[in-house]
């Protein structure tokens, strides 16, 4: 380029644009690689967790495990356990019936949303 062409005002002002573009495209490279960075070191951070979480429940494993025999179900034992179902039907009839019928305000005691209180309505209805 003849020193013209270098000192036309059109020409400097393309090169300081070629210039503020190369600067910014070099901060959001290094803002990408600090990025990476962190995601990285974040995903690193949980592996290591779960690896000494696993490694620490191991042992537990084998300490559940019951090499006796096992022991029947009396009739006795059988007669206290009820299906969940049955448990569940009739924790959402208590909590209706201590909310005034409120099926809102039975959902907020049952710490679940009104729509699935509704819904195991319609399921109990139907079967």
């Amino acid at each position: 380029m003849s020193e013209e062409e270098l000192n036309n005002p059109d020409q400097k002002e393309f090169q300081s644009e070629v210039i503020r573009a190369i600067r910014d495209a070099d901060l959001a490279i290094d803002q990408i690689r600090e990025s990476f960075s962190l995601i990285f070191g974040m995903l690193e951070d949980r592996a290591y967790e779960w690896i000494n979480n696993y490694e620490a429940v191991q042992p537990r494993r084998s300490e559940n495990r019951h090499e006796g025999e096992v022991e029947e179900l009396t009739s006795r034992h059988r007669s206290r356990v009820k299906p969940l179902w049955l448990v569940e039907r009739e924790a959402i009839q208590s909590a209706i019936e201590a909310s005034g019928g409120s099926i809102t305000r039975a959902a907020v005691l049952l710490e679940v949303a009104p729509s699935t209180v509704y819904r195991k309505l319609r399921s109990w209805e139907d079967a």
